[in-house]
């Protein structure tokens, strides 16, 4: 027996947090193929104007992955068996629970083989979506690659794209009030564009420490990420900064900050300002000779951005008080 409770729960929650659950619980397979190549992750273009993706969770990958499998499946189901159309009607609003408490009834033979899956959560999910829109084309025959969660989200992923890399752009130059726009247009585009959430924590963890929105943005990240990305050693030091600046949790932060200076060689982008992070760390847990020998590493290093110029300093400062 399906709790009203939990299906109500369920409903409340966002979007693409229940899009990206979906997709780790698929279990697909996403960033290699069987001869171990990485895999092509850009939704398949439609139309004369090629769209590139966001930057978004592996996990977004692979719930799109699940319902490119099972759309048409899912379509005849939702159309034939469970004859919607006819159907809608009882479902208006505050009958959300009923609808999807019978959708998932329906759905279950299809969720249940082939990467299976809670059926509650793909009717939760489809129903956030949109049903309409879902099974808009399974008439015509669509081809099922033209269809993508960013369409249906409507995801713009090249502005958001656009406004992530400006804001990246003024916050390595030090500007980073000037990024803050750029970063809430990434992610008013879509709310787990990851590289803005970074550094949206980032930017609220070093100036904004008593907003919580930061520590929020970042457990997001951190919680998404994946080993061996490109950017996890940035995504480990926001997450070790944040950790550090909202709870005060020495520990973690120290080993989170220990990991991300392992992947961020000296000289690249945000070297120093590792560094400069876990010797605030170090320091407030009473590690002091650390502290010294982490400064004699960067002491003569010229820092190679505006933003690692300011770590220096704040690192110079740390030493003398």
């Amino acid at each position: 027996m399906i709790n009203k409770k939990d299906i109500e729960q369920r409903i409340r929650e966002q979007t693409e947090d229940l899009v990206c659950e979906l997709g780790n619980a698929s279990n697909l397979g996403i960033r290699f193929d069987d001869d171990g190549q990485m895999r092509h992750l850009m939704p398949i273009p439609t139309g004369r104007r090629y769209v590139p993706p966001g930057p978004y969770p592996e996990s977004f990958y692979r719930a799109q992955k699940w319902f490119r499998r099972h759309r048409t499946e899912l379509q005849k189901a939702i159309i034939e068996d469970f004859d919607y159309g006819s159907k809608a009607s009882r479902y208006g609003r505050g009958h959300e629970v009923e609808l999807v408490r019978d959708l998932a009834r329906i759905i279950a033979p299809i969720c249940n083989e082939h990467s299976p899956v809670d059926p509650l959560l793909v009717a939760v999910v489809l129903l956030r979506l949109g049903i309409d829109e879902f099974c808009r084309g399974y008439q015509a025959k669509d081809e099922w690659g033209a269809w993508s969660l960013e369409q249906v989200l409507g995801i713009d992923p090249l502005e958001a794209n656009q406004a992530a890399q400006e804001g990246g752009e003024l916050l390595w130059q030090g500007k980073w009030e000037a990024a803050i726009p750029f970063y809430e247009k990434a992610l008013s585009k879509y709310a787990f564009h990851m590289r803005a959430m970074n550094d949206m924590a980032y930017i609220y963890a070093t100036y904004f420490p008593s907003q919580r929105k930061g520590l929020e943005y970042a457990q997001r990240v951190f919680s998404y990420s994946l080993k061996g990305d490109p950017d996890e050693g940035y995504v480990l030091d926001t997450a070790g900064w944040a950790s550090y600046r909202y709870n005060h949790n020495l520990e973690t932060a120290e080993e989170l900050l220990r990991e991300s200076l392992s992947l961020i060689a000296p000289g690249e982008n945000g070297h120093i300002s590792v560094v400069y992070h876990l010797m605030c760390v170090l320091k407030d847990a009473g590690k002091t000779d650390e502290v010294k020998g982490l400064w004699q590493t960067i002491d003569a290093t010229q820092a190679v951005n505006p933003l690692d110029q300011e770590s220096h300093k704040c690192a110079r400062a740390l030493i003398v008080q």
